[in-house]
């Protein structure tokens, strides 16, 4: 039997390249911190996934869309193994890592994944119309459900980001093009420093009934 290999002895070089080559730019500091605004939020929602019951191989689904657009070395790794272990089958995880809906993927899904990979292309702020129609041809629980897991993926794409490049560096491996030693330690130190006033700030949010969502602002064309 073949081991199975450590997520963090793994070479994410190739990863790295590829996201580069995607013009895909790390969220900024600022996206990250509403980032764990927003997945904060959804923990008042684990009930509606009980009620939902999404699959696991229907989760893993959605986590390789937003991870493929989101371009996270170790999240790309970690979850083409769950992925496996669910029971997608390797050439539909070589699909999604190519940025396709590929063939076999439940009907059902499908809106799902769209909506997903455009949350994700979208930096998390989607249109308004693009999440009243998912909402309304999947439901409104199964579309919280899915968000729920979209900004689990989310947050752990946007921090592995710097998590991934650091681990490189000491293995003497190369480090993400886009990132620097400075950053990836001041990173570190200023998770836990944000820490305090994102759960402020999601207990504000929840208070005064702030919308769950922070829409992109579509420009109309005169």
């Amino acid at each position: 039997m073949k081991k199975k290999k450590n997520i963090d002895v793994v070479d994410y070089s190739e990863y790295f390249k590829k996201r580069v080559d995607n013009g895909r730019k790390p969220y900024s500091f600022f996206e990250i911190y509403m980032i764990m605004v927003d997945s904060f939020r959804m923990i008042k929602y684990k009930r509606v996934l009980k009620r939902v019951g999404l699959s696991k191989d229907s989760i893993e689904r959605i986590m390789l869309a937003v991870t493929e657009v989101n371009g996270c070395a170790m999240c790309s790794y970690a979850h083409s193994q769950w992925a496996l272990e669910a029971g997608i089958s390797n050439d539909e995880v070589e699909g999604f890592l190519n940025g396709n809906i590929p063939e076999g993927v439940p009907s059902s899904e499908i809106s799902s994944i769209l909506f997903a990979q455009h949350y994700a292309e979208k930096r998390t702020r989607p249109e308004k119309s693009v999440w009243n129609g998912f909402k309304d041809k999947v439901g409104k629980d199964k579309a919280i459900a899915v968000l729920f897991f979209i900004r689990m993926i989310t947050f752990g794409n946007a921090t592995r980001f710097y998590a991934a490049s650091l681990s490189q560096r000491f293995k003497g491996l190369g480090a993400d093009p886009k990132s620097s030693l400075l950053k990836e330690l001041f990173f570190i130190f200023w998770m836990f420093f944000s820490f305090p006033f994102v759960i402020l700030q999601v207990i504000l949010m929840d208070i005064l009934f702030l919308p769950l969502i922070r829409f992109k602002r579509v420009k109309h064309k005169r």
